[in-house]
């Protein structure tokens, strides 16, 4: 196969060369002649510009004489004493001939039939052009040899023109005729050397593409024959393929445009006893015609490839079908099968395993939500009566026993949030804040939180802070104070004797970033190194006697993990049983200005300060939770209307203004949401879509259209998506319940403010940021 590609390249680059140099060969002599086509063109030029100014006057010498041959009037004339002859187009043509033979290797010569000078008689060459001139021709050429060398030689004829019968007349010519002719002689012997010198490199060249040609030829055949052998091993390759499908239980089969089997493995042959030949859709279904689900001409047609799944009597199938070319060219349908009923039947197991977890979470969650509202009800009364009752004056007996009351009220409280704070985590839902505030000073307010257990137990209590922590960073500063507390919380309770340090230091700082490490160390009962793993899962502690002596849940030390994570950074452990332990707190905070500090909190303080009175209307089902609050309300100044559900709310609405509208959410007859929404509905001049109520919610439109009077949640319902509601409803803060007072204040307090200055603080551009709910 190489040897007959290498004559048939051999010969077609000979023949390609042939042609070349026969080209190359017309191109030299179409270059002299177009050489000799300028020459005659110049000299032509010449003639007729004489001819047009009558001839030229020169002065007479031995090399230009009077014309003999001239009998025309005022030939020779005198001009300041010096003799002067007229020279015409035909005499100044034969003198430039003349010195040209001298100087020039172009030659030319005019001449005609009937020469009236002797010297342009024409020679035999020129006779012939002449002649053929007068049958018509316009340009006679050949390439001739004279003395031995070759000359293109090239003639054309004179014809007369209006400036040539001042000279010519007396011949008898007249315009048109043709008076004879300028032949040019062109040597070829430079052209013949250029082409010498041309035909060389050619000769070059193409030995140069030949040899090209052959290494190509021979590289491509190396390439093809590489190219069988990888298709022969492709070849064996797709045979194993084909068996290793067969013994993995891949059914394949092949179905031209007749729906005629042209191919079927042992698997496919198994499943549906087949063979090849058949017709497919009377083979596996018994039928007449084609099956709807085939789609043959959506795949041969489109060059679609489809894949699907079908159930086919007991069998649910995998299928990738996909158009191919067989070797006879037809085009025909390939479909690979797949058995996936046992993965199918494992899908719905998962599926309703999925379902059921995921009926047990709402389970969860709604267990959560419901136990979090039951308790946290009657323990707004409980911590709210206690709180209001120890501000009063007591007996020293009777204020310790309240005390212990509240401490146990507290505790619930905690246990609750703590249950809360891991099911939220668990379930996503807890998201962080990022506001700007003073790391140090938070660490130092830290401690007299726990002046009392300190001194209580007489240990040692030292706070450091490193200088370089920057003075104002970025991050949930509740979320960190809740790490701190924690961890400080349990440095007390296990640590009877010596002290605790807790510490704050700077790791490394970058151009935007700082890392802190915040450490609480004690001397108390420490940890056993074989429970180190798991102290930090829920509901773990070191000992199970532990529970039974100090109390706990096991709760705190996994919340602190699991929001340290949240926030990249880590909770890790180091004790010595019976010496103590070092729990360490690291993060990543970006570093903040004071600028921003300023800008988050240019309401605060000033915003405290501002305590005038409000009219306030206080929706609460619970009498016992209503009397806590409106105590706590008229402790700060403030005048108290009263609600016992959303119904109740509206109807005083629709009669009398209020500051600030204190709701509930879970209350009989009509709840806090649909209150709110009615409200803001109302507000805007709109009327609610519902047909009860119709002329209540009248009223309440005329009464407050066009105003918008702030409303705060007061609400057992803690879980974070039930704040999400509340604000979707159109309140504007969320208070969980057990509030402390100072919450409240500070919401009440922005409000006040607002009033004073006339700003709205509903309007989302200058209001607050929502207050904290109790979930720390």
């Amino acid at each position: 196969m190489s040897a007959v590609i290498l004559i048939c390249w051999t010969i077609f680059i000979g023949l390609v060369l042939f042609w070349n140099l026969q080209t190359l060969k017309k191109t030299e002599i179409r270059l002299a002649e177009n050489n000799a086509r300028v020459s005659w063109e110049k000299d032509v030029l010449f003639r007729l510009w004489s001819a047009q100014h009558g001839g030229v006057y020169v002065p007479v010498s031995d090399s230009t004489p009077p014309n003999p041959y001239l009998d025309v009037p005022n030939r020779d004339v005198t001009i300041a004493g010096r003799p002067y002859t007229l020279v015409n187009p035909a005499y100044m043509t034969r003198q430039l001939y003349e010195m040209a033979s001298k100087r020039l290797s172009i030659q030319g010569h005019i001449t005609s039939l009937n020469p009236i000078r002797p010297a342009n008689k024409a020679d035999p060459w020129e006779r012939k052009a002449l002649i053929a001139f007068e049958h018509g021709q316009k340009e006679y050429k050949e390439l001739v040899n004279i003395h031995g060398k070759q000359f293109i030689r090239l003639m054309r004829p004179f014809i007369t023109k209006k400036p040539c019968l001042r000279c010519h007349a007396k011949q008898g010519y007249k315009i048109g005729d043709i008076r004879g002719g300028i032949s040019i002689s062109v040597p070829m012997e430079s052209y013949q050397a250029q082409y010498a010198v041309s035909v060389k490199r050619l000769w070059i060249a193409f030995a140069g593409v030949w040899l090209a040609g052959l290494v190509i030829i021979f590289l491509m055949d190396w390439i093809i024959q590489g190219q069988i052998g990888k298709l022969s091993r492709s070849e064996r390759h797709t045979s194993s393929i084909l068996n290793n499908m067969d013994s993995a239980g891949f059914g394949l089969y092949i179905v031209d445009n007749n729906y005629k089997i042209r191919h079927a493995n042992s698997t496919m042959r198994r499943w549906f006893d087949m063979e090849p030949g058949q017709i497919c859709y009377q083979t596996q279904y018994k039928r007449t015609s084609p099956c709807d689900h085939c789609r043959l001409d959506e795949i041969l047609v489109h060059g679609k490839t489809v894949h699907t799944n079908l159930q086919d009597r007991d069998k649910i199938f995998d299928i990738v079908a996909t158009p191919i070319t067989l070797q006879d060219g037809t085009i025909a349908k390939m479909e690979i099968r797949t058995d996936i009923t046992r993965q199918k039947q494992s899908e719905i197991e998962l599926l309703a395993a999925k379902e059921a977890a995921e009926e047990a979470a709402i389970a969860k969650s709604s267990f959560l939500a419901n136990m979090s509202h039951d308790i946290r009800t009657p323990l707004n009364g409980i911590i709210g009566m206690l709180r209001i009752t120890l501000a009063g004056d007591l007996s020293t007996e009777l204020r310790k026993n309240l005390s212990a009351a509240k401490a146990s009220a507290d505790f619930l409280l905690g246990l609750l949030n703590d249950i809360l704070d891991i099911s939220k985590i668990d379930a996503n839902q807890l998201i962080l804040e990022e506001h700007p505030f003073r790391l140090s000073e938070l660490i130092y307010d830290i401690g007299p939180i726990f002046t009392h257990a300190i001194s209580e137990k007489k240990l040692r209590f030292q706070i450091t802070v490193d200088k370089n922590i920057p003075d104002v960073v970025i991050g949930d500063s509740l979320r960190i104070r809740q790490i701190i507390i924690n961890l400080l919380g349990n440095a007390i309770k296990f640590t009877s004797n010596g002290g605790i340090h807790l510490r704050a230091q700077v790791i490394s700082i970058g151009q935007e970033t700082v890392t802190v490490t915040m450490s609480v160390e004690d001397t108390g009962i420490g940890i056993p190194a074989d429970k180190l793993d798991t102290i930090f899962d829920a509901f773990s502690q070191a000992d199970t006697s532990t529970t039974r002596q100090y109390g706990g849940t096991g709760l705190g030390l996994a919340i602190c993990k699991r929001l340290a994570e949240m926030m990249n950074g880590s909770v890790t452990v180091k004790s010595r049983e019976s010496k103590g332990s070092v729990f360490s707190f690291t993060t990543r905070f970006k570093t903040g200005t004071t600028a921003q500090l300023s800008r988050d909190n240019e309401h605060g303080e000033s915003d405290l300060k501002k305590q005038q009175p409000l009219n306030i209307l206080l929706v609460e089902d619970n009498e016992l939770n209503r009397d806590v609050a409106r105590m706590t309300l008229e402790n700060f100044g403030h005048h108290v209307f009263q609600a016992e559900n959303g119904i109740e709310a509206l109807s005083f609405l629709a009669e009398k203004q209020v500051d600030v509208i204190l709701l509930d959410i879970q209350m009989p007859k009509m709840n806090g949401l649909t209150a709110a929404e009615y409200i803001r509905c109302c507000e805007q001049g709109a009327l609610p879509a519902t047909q009860q109520f119709a002329e209540l919610l009248i009223r309440l439109r005329n009464s407050i259209k066009g105003t918008r009077t702030p409303i705060i949640a007061l609400t057992a319902h803690a879980m974070s998506e039930d704040r999400q509601r509340c604000l979707a409803a159109g309140m504007d803060d969320y208070l969980t319940k057990p509030f402390q007072p100072d919450q409240i204040k500070n919401i009440l307090a922005g409000i006040t403010a607002g009033i004073e200055t006339g700003t709205d603080i509903t309007d989302p551009s200058n209001s607050r940021k929502p207050g904290k709910d109790n979930l720390s």
